[in-house]
């Protein structure tokens, strides 16, 4: 179900260390990651405005690249030293959680995992997606082991960490 890929974050910053994203820009990124391209890769098509080979390999290929891209740039953030080094996203509503699931690991709601109004249950991940799931969404989100006699081994809670 989950699948790895090729270039993660480095995961030895720590969550007050790394560049806190925008969702249009950490979106941008990951999806370009969901095609399997090197961070150097991704780099250099972003820089030189090549987006010719993202529709045919990444999860959202409708993505206005361009468009998004050119947000991106607006927004002044340091998206390339967040893609080298890891990053949080500085707000991250449920709905931008899913597609991040989405675009790290290929999971759906109601396919993969449940949403229960703002606890995404049964989320399978292995430890280490937990891991580098639970480093990026650090601020506001927590993802926990799921608990109970109907709980799956490998499966995870994400839970707004404000609330119960």
């Amino acid at each position: 179900m989950s699948e790895s890929l090729n270039s993660q974050p480095n995961e030895a910053a720590s969550a007050d260390e790394r560049i806190r994203l925008s969702i249009p820009v950490g979106m941008l990124l990951e999806n370009c990651r969901s095609g399997g391209f090197s961070d150097d890769e991704i780099v250099n098509m972003l820089n030189v405005r090549d987006y010719t080979k993202l529709p045919e390999r990444v999860r959202e290929p409708e993505m206005e690249f361009a468009e998004r891209f050119a947000t991106v740039e607006e927004m002044g953030e340091d998206w390339e030293k967040a893609l080298r080094e890891g990053y949080t996203f500085k707000f991250l509503h449920v709905g931008a959680l899913r597609r991040l699931l989405y675009f790290r690991h290929g999971l759906a709601v109601e396919r993969d995992y449940v949403q229960d109004e703002l606890d995404l249950r049964g989320v399978p991940l292995t430890a280490q997606e937990a891991e580098e799931l639970q480093a990026t969404i650090v601020r506001q989100w927590a993802v926990e082991p799921e608990q109970g006699e109907s709980a799956k081994p490998g499966t995870y809670r994400v839970r707004l960490k404000f609330r119960d």
